[in-house]
């Protein structure tokens, strides 16, 4: 005879078919987000930057010792802001707009460096640790505790977003890119490693198959984490899947070596750049402004005569 379920049984059979939809016994199946069930291995990323940055240098613990370190005319300073010197352009276009700084592990440099051109600025990090020893100290004016992935604040709050050496931090960089888009009024900019093809090596890979993926060099950071390196054609793609108008680009160069003269800093940087312009060597920082609006024809003049290169969105084909 068939064995009939009891009344009993009918709640152990329920969490039985639950138990095969879900997949598993123990991944919850109840998420509303776009996130994998298990986010351990992205949380480990997480982690190891929020453990970096914990840490305060003791040289640094110190208002005069801080103060020394952000100097606008400190040598490190000044490499800082050769790279903002795009977010200056952009700041001349739109004056007085506010900002969110992201990834500002810097005791919220990015941040000051927008104010004091004019900017209204709030720095945020995934750890408050520095920011929040920066305006203790009486530097840093507003700042928030945020994961770029998840930001917390509402669509537009703020004119413009600034992601400066930051981006390649994020386990899930997209992510990240379409929380700034979301924030922002007007369009992100992110500075940012360029992700180039090292054409030597290729020239000794030539068959087809081989010369897709040869020539791009992965790193990892200090802490551990995969460094994602920007390239402009997939933002230009992710922004034009997205309907926006236009992408602006510029290639910057950094050359960092410790103890290194703000003139041998210019002179490397300088010999840098003119191979850059002149296609012999590719930049190794990019500029890349993703704007959610169309540029006035003032900031569209101003960003060009500082170089960058503005690339519309290509035309519809009709339907």
């Amino acid at each position: 005879m068939p064995m009939l379920l009891s009344s009993s049984s009918w709640p152990l059979l329920l969490v039985f078919a639950v138990g095969l939809v879900c997949g598993s016994w123990l991944s919850p199946c109840w998420t509303t987000t776009a996130v994998p069930p298990s986010s351990e291995a992205y949380d480990v990323s997480y982690r190891k930057h929020s453990t970096h940055v914990q840490r305060i240098p003791p040289a640094l613990q110190t208002r005069a010792g801080l103060a020394a370190f952000l100097q606008a005319d400190g040598v490190d300073q000044q490499r800082h802001a050769y790279m903002l010197s795009a977010a200056r352009v952009v700041l001349l276009a739109y004056p007085s707009s506010s900002w969110l700084t992201v990834g500002d592990l810097r005791f919220g440099s990015d941040a000051l460096f927008l104010e004091r051109h004019g900017a209204v600025a709030t720095a945020s990090d995934i750890d408050g640790t520095r920011l929040a020893h920066a305006q203790r100290l009486g530097f840093l004016q507003r700042y928030a505790v945020e994961n770029a992935e998840r930001l917390s604040f509402a669509d537009n709050t703020f004119d413009l977003v600034l992601c400066k050496e930051a981006f390649h931090h994020f386990p899930r960089p997209f992510v990240a890119f379409y929380e700034m888009l979301r924030v922002s009024r007007l369009g992100v900019l992110l500075i940012e490693p360029h992700d180039v093809v090292d054409c030597t090596q290729r020239l000794h890979n030539t068959t087809k198959d081989s010369l897709l993926l040869t020539g791009f060099r992965d790193f990892y950071e200090g802490v551990g984490n995969y460094k994602y390196q920007v390239s402009v054609r997939e933002l230009l793609k992710a922004a034009w899947a997205l309907r926006l108008p236009l992408v602006a680009t510029r290639g910057l160069n950094d050359h960092f070596v410790p103890r290194m003269t703000w003139e041998a800093f210019q002179e490397r940087v300088h010999r840098l750049d003119e191979k850059g312009r002149t296609g012999q060597r590719p930049y190794n920082l990019v500029a890349v402004l993703v704007m959610k609006q169309p540029l006035s024809q003032t900031a569209r003049l101003a960003l060009q005569r500082e170089e960058f290169v503005l690339i519309e969105r290509p035309p519809e084909p009709p339907v």
